[in-house]
């Protein structure tokens, strides 16, 4: 077992060659099928990071801020359409996100111009090894719930939600009720709750959750727990999949009563800006 799970998870590691199996009984031959179509509902907001006086912009929106998993990408890569919903500025932020949403194939017919609210922004500051973060909200915060168009899950298959506390006025739990009378499978990826209630009414709605993702701080302060075992056990028991990250202890999943590990993906570099990105929204200035 990797000597990076965390104490109390004593559970099997998923094989590396387990997708190119031919003949095994635990997993499924590849086989021609219908691709579903996938909205994102997302905060969308800019980031800029400034390291020894220099300052980048880096364009990118809350939906692609954790880039090595490159959800766009992939379904891109697999045939899958992809629409993406959020509000943006029409200012210079706000265009490059739409651009780079574009870019990577995502229908951008459904993003919702807020101006005169700008397009939401961090900065992120690294100098001489100190990191520090400062936010305007803008567009992060400017959605209502009222603002979602009549047919927004109309030709979808599956919403993948996240930003769940920062969408409080979209009343994130009733989209998710609204997507599953739709007939769509649901997943969602919290993110942090810049408050630190945890509410918001998220476990009321997670047995409507198909799939559920959480990060190594989320899952404890969601469940209510102090340790990631814990967690698992409360989280697993409200929601039909469960998928815990880790970060360099890879990941945790959980699904009809199994729980599975998996190591962590090769550090590519663009996990270190998401990984600042995701230190700024847990507090950690």
């Amino acid at each position: 077992m990797n000597s990076k799970t965390p104490p109390g998870l004593p559970v099997p590691p998923i094989p590396t060659d387990a997708l190119s199996r031919r003949g095994s009984s635990h997993f499924c031959r590849p086989r021609k099928m219908a691709l579903p179509r996938i909205v994102l509902l997302w905060a969308a907001f800019a980031a800029v990071a400034v390291a020894s006086g220099q300052a980048t912009e880096v364009y990118l929106t809350d939906a692609l801020e954790e880039l090595r998993s490159k959800h766009s990408q992939q379904w891109g890569k697999l045939g899958i359409d992809t629409a993406f919903y959020g509000n943006l500025g029409t200012d210079s932020f706000g265009q490059n996100i739409r651009k780079q949403l574009e870019e990577r194939g995502l229908d951008i017919s459904r993003v919702r111009d807020c101006s005169p609210v700008r397009t939401g922004l961090s900065i992120a500051l690294n100098v001489a090894g100190d990191r520090g973060f400062a936010t305007y909200a803008g567009s992060i915060t400017a959605g209502r719930y009222e603002h979602l168009p009549p047919d927004l899950f109309e030709g979808f298959d599956h919403l993948h939600m996240g930003s769940f506390f920062f969408l409080e006025e979209m009343k994130p739990a009733r989209i998710v009720q609204d997507a599953k009378k739709a007939g769509l499978t649901v997943s969602l990826d919290t993110g942090f709750d810049p408050s630190e209630s945890w509410g918001s009414g998220i476990r009321e709605v997670l047995p409507e959750i198909d799939f559920f993702l959480v990060n190594e701080v989320e899952a404890p302060a969601i469940a209510g727990t102090s340790d990631i075992p814990s967690a698992v056990k409360v989280l697993s028991g409200l929601t039909p999949g469960l998928a815990v990250k880790l970060g360099s202890a890879g990941a945790v999943f959980a699904k009809d009563g199994r729980i599975w590990r998996a190591d962590p993906a090769p550090d590519d570099g663009v996990e270190r800006v998401a990984r600042a990105l995701r230190h700024h929204r847990h507090g950690r200035h």
